[in-house]
Order: structure tokens, then sequence, then C-alpha cells
């Protein structure tokens, strides 16, 4: 969360004053971007061996749901400026540090 902070448009995941995280994955939103925008993000951080994946999918977009979808823009919006950043149990700081790193970077931040 920290490393993120000064980028007004990555948001990280919200953390209640009452609660503590507990994170099963660690969830960015990116403004403004479109989701073929975010699948380059996620393409070039594969190239630097960065395996993230889409954050957030819009049910109502999958499969079955989609045929009779009600137009949802602020939950396809949403969606689409996700993307999980790989985390695990193990991770140290220096990996840490490699995603923070190579997502600014890919970024051009």
């Amino acid at each position: 969360d920290e490393a993120f902070k000064e980028y007004d448009h990555i948001h990280t995941p919200f953390i209640p004053s009452y609660a503590g995280p507990n994170y099963q994955s660690y969830v960015i939103r990116i403004d403004k971007i479109s989701a073929r925008a975010r699948d380059g993000v996620i393409a070039a951080l594969a190239k630097e061996a960065i395996f993230a994946r889409r954050g957030n999918v819009a049910i109502h977009m999958q499969g079955l749901y989609r045929k009779n979808a009600p137009r949802l823009p602020n939950t396809e919006k949403a969606a689409a400026g996700t993307i999980a950043l790989p985390i695990y149990y193990r991770m140290t700081e220096k990996e840490q540090d490699l995603v923070i790193g190579g997502l600014l970077s890919v970024m051009k931040l």
C-alpha cells in the first residue's frame, strides 16, 4: 500500500479502520484504464517474469450471464481496471520490490 500511496490513479485494497488485512489476493484498481490496456500491463509484467492476472470480474459479463445481462457501466469500468498482483505467504521484501518496480516500470511511472 505504501509503495503506491503517491500515485493518485492507483487504488490499493480498502481496509476499514476496525479491521486488519488478511490478503488472499492483492488487487489494485487503476483509474482510466481499459480492459485492453490492463491486459497489456499484465502481458508486459509477464515478460518481466511477474505473473499478475485480472483482478475483480464483472460476473454479469461472464458466460451464461452475458446473454441477458443488464448494462452496469460502473461495475464494468471498475472491473476493467483491476489487476491482481502476485502475493504469497513467504514473499520476501525483495520480491515485493520486484513486483512494485515492475508495475511502475511497465506503466512508465
